[in-house]
């Protein structure tokens, strides 16, 4: 008496998941659907999204990667109108560890976050920075409530560094001058 094997379920006669069950829970590969429309495809474990899957938003990719309890866990791509926008590793559905952005197919920043919160940032130039080749070091430093907060460096079109020290808020408050003199 418990469903077992490949199927489809219904919901007052929505299609609500199609793939394997076992002990009457969406167990291994399957896809959800939500008012009709495709939600998410890949792995199931006792009803959640566990394992390796896509979730879709508007029939969009939203996510694509590792699940573990119907979140985001492990390595995956989080994407933007469809579009990836961030690679790198989450927890328990936050963004955590290395992440790199990703703006037109390239990678635009290299960062740390913890928690969802971004903690360090080294962002390269994608376009939308006049006067910058695509690609070119912009800054780098570490990053509170998304400005450069501690250490940190902004350089110019052409790799010069322009600021460098310490910064709060986003502003140079304490500059650093580096000095080089020849030992004998």
């Amino acid at each position: 008496d418990e469903f077992s094997g490949q199927g489809c379920y219904y919901d007052d006669g929505e299609k609500v998941y199609e793939g394997s069950f076992s002990h009457n829970c969406f167990d291994g590969r399957g896809f959800a659907y939500l008012h009709g429309d495709y939600v998410y495809s890949g792995e199931f474990s006792h009803n959640l999204r566990s394992g390796l899957g896509t979730s879709y938003l508007a029939g969009k990719p939203e996510y694509t990667g590792q699940w573990r309890g119907d979140q985001y866990e492990g390595c995956g791509v989080l994407y933007e109108e469809g579009k990836p926008r961030y690679a790198g590793c989450c927890s328990a559905g936050r963004r955590q560890g290395r992440i790199n952005w990703i703006h037109d197919g390239a990678v635009s920043a290299e960062c740390l976050y913890d928690n969802d919160e971004l903690v360090y940032l080294r962002q390269y130039a994608d376009g939308s920075q006049p006067g910058y080749a695509v690609g070119a070091l912009v800054l780098e430093g570490s990053m509170q409530n998304g400005k450069l907060n501690g250490m940190g460096c902004r350089f110019s079109p052409y790799g010069e560094k322009l600021e460098e020290g310490i910064f709060r808020d986003g502003k140079l408050v304490k500059a650093m001058q580096v000095s080089l003199r020849t030992l004998s």
